[in-house]
């Protein structure tokens, strides 16, 4: 979440578009399956994701546009990673997965999973 094209968050986007793109591969899914996985699942994230609360613009049109270009084009970037058969990857990327959907079903949150507006509206 930002409202510049590139952000903090953008780090982040790198990492889980490789981490994904490569732990499907290697678990066997078809690049198409992978794809229709892996991507369809960050764009509809980023589709729910709301852009602005109480007025605050939270989120640009411009970052989720970069987020979701990113996130493919290192997706297919992690078809070059070599492979490395590490099960605490899938912690990661199961982890983080649950957490960025928490935090956009509940983004007023305040526990130890901050919602998306309660830590934007913080910063």
């Amino acid at each position: 979440m930002g409202n510049k094209d590139f952000d903090f968050w953008t780090i982040g986007h790198f990492m889980m578009g490789v981490l994904s793109g490569y732990l499907f591969r290697m678990s066997g899914y078809t690049r198409l399956t992978n794809f229709l996985i892996t991507n369809g699942f960050h764009l509809f994230v980023e589709l729910i994701e709301k852009p602005e609360h109480k007025g605050i613009i939270l989120e640009s049109y411009a970052n989720h546009v970069t987020d979701i270009i990113l996130f493919f084009v290192v997706w297919i970037i992690s078809f070059d990673v070599a492979h490395v058969n590490v099960p605490f990857l899938w912690i990661i990327l199961i982890g983080v997965t649950i957490k960025e959907v928490y935090r956009e079903i509940f983004p007023c949150s305040t526990g130890i999973i901050k919602g998306a507006y309660v830590k934007n509206l913080s910063d």
